[in-house]
C-alpha cells in the first residue's frame, strides 16, 4: 500500500510540474518583453529630449552636428557659380576663412563655403554628403592633407568603441549637458537656448565661417603683443605631411575622378611664436602630387600671424580671419587656381 501511495504521490508530483512549467516560461517571457519594452520607451523619449534640444550640447558639437546636418544638405550653389569652392579643416579653418569675403576678391561666379569641423579633420564624410546632396564642387581646398591610414578592417571598426558607443546610444552626454548648459545660463534656460540658436544661425548665415569667442581669453578678443606659450615653437618649421598612398588619398581620389573636381591643398594659419614661419620659397609655390594630376599644393604650409589677430592660441579673431582671407584669395589669383 505504502509503495501505491508513493507512486500516486510521485505521478501527481510530475503531473503538477508538467502543467506548472508552460505557465512559468510564459511570465518570463512577459517579464523579458516588459523589460524591452520599458528599455526601449526609454531610449525614445531620451532620444527625443536629445534631438529636441540640440543647443544644450558643447559648441564644437553643436556646429559639427550643425554643418553635417543642416549646411551640408542645403542648397549650397547656383547655376551661375562658375567657381564652387568648399574649404575643409579643423577649428583652425573654422575660424579662419570667411567665405563672403573670399568671394567679394573675385567677383561674380565664386562661391565658397568653410566645412571646417572643430576637433575633428576628417572631410570626407562631410564632403560625401555636400555630394550626396548635389552640392558637386569644381574646387575642394585642404588646410590639413588625408592622412596615412590603410583601408579600415572589420576588426577595426569593431575597435572603434567611441563611435560604436556613439551610433547606440547618441544620447549618453544628455544628462551632463542638461547640468551644464542650466549652471551656464544661471538658470534663464529660455535665454541662453535662444543665445545659442541666434549663434548657430550666424554661422550658417556666414556659410560655416564662426568666431569661437566663448574661448577668448581676453574680454577684447585678441592677444597682447609677444604672446606665447611654454610649448611653442618659434624656431622650429613645423611641416605637414603629404602622404603619397592611404585609404583616404583612394577614396578621396575617386571623388574628384567621378565628380571632376579639383583638390588644391591651401596654407593654414598659426599664431606668432607658435612655430617658425615657412620658408620664403614656397610663398609662391604651385606644384602638383605626385600620381594625382588634379591635386595641386600651393603656397607655403602655413602663414604667421600676430598674436594680436587670435582670440586664443590656436583660433583667429573676426580681424585675423579677415587677414587670413585675403591672404588666401591673393595666393589663389596668384597661383591661377580658377584659370
Amino acid at each position: 500500500m505504502q509503495t501505491e501511495s508513493v507512486k500516486v504521490l510521485e505521478s501527481a508530483d510530475i503531473s503538477t510540474a508538467t502543467s506548472t512549467s508552460p505557465a512559468r516560461s510564459t511570465r518570463r517571457i512577459q517579464s523579458v518583453i516588459r523589460f524591452a519594452g520599458l528599455f526601449a520607451l526609454v531610449w525614445i523619449l531620451l532620444d527625443v529630449c536629445y534631438e529636441t534640444l540640440p543647443m544644450i550640447r558643447p559648441g564644437a558639437d553643436v556646429v559639427l552636428d550643425t554643418k553635417l546636418k543642416v549646411l551640408a544638405r542645403s542648397q549650397l550653389f547656383l547655376p551661375e557659380d562658375r567657381y564652387r569652392v568648399l574649404v575643409f579643416g579643423n577649428s583652425k579653418t573654422l575660424a579662419g576663412f570667411k567665405p563672403d569675403e573670399f568671394d567679394q576678391a573675385f567677383g561674380d561666379g565664386v562661391r565658397s563655403y568653410n566645412l571646417g569641423l572643430p576637433g575633428d579633420a576628417r572631410f570626407l564624410p562631410i564632403l560625401k554628403t555636400a555630394l550626396d546632396a548635389g552640392n558637386v564642387p569644381t574646387h575642394v581646398f585642404l588646410t590639413i592633407p588625408w592622412d596615412d591610414k590603410p583601408r579600415p578592417t572589420l576588426l577595426d571598426r569593431l575597435r572603434d568603441e567611441e563611435t560604436i558607443l556613439y551610433d547606440l546610444i547618441p544620447f549618453r552626454d544628455l544628462p551632463r549637458d542638461i547640468v551644464v548648459f542650466a549652471a551656464a545660463s544661471h538658470l534663464h534656460f529660455k535665454q541662453k537656448y535662444d543665445e545659442a540658436v541666434q549663434e548657430r544661425d550666424k554661422m550658417l548665415a556666414n556659410r560655416g565661417w564662426y568666431y569661437i569667442k566663448g574661448q577668448s581669453y581676453y574680454a577684447s578678443g585678441d592677444l597682447p603683443e609677444g604672446y606665447s606659450l611654454p610649448t611653442d615653437h618659434p624656431s622650429q618649421f613645423l611641416a605637414r605631411a603629404i602622404p603619397r598612398t592611404s585609404f583616404m588619398l583612394d577614396e578621396l581620389s575617386e571623388l574628384a575622378r567621378r565628380h571632376r573636381f579639383q583638390v588644391v591643398l591651401i596654407p593654414g594659419n598659426t599664431r606668432d611664436h607658435a612655430a617658425a614661419p615657412a620658408p620664403r620659397i614656397d610663398d609662391a609655390r604651385s606644384t602638383r602630387v605626385p600620381g594625382n594630376s588634379g591635386f595641386r599644393v600651393i603656397g607655403p604650409d602655413y602663414w604667421v600671424y600676430p598674436p594680436a589677430q587670435y582670440s586664443d592660441p590656436v583660433h583667429m579673431n573676426p580681424q585675423g580671419a579677415s587677414a587670413y582671407t585675403r591672404d588666401l584669395a591673393r595666393l589663389v589669383a596668384l597661383t591661377k587656381v580658377f584659370d
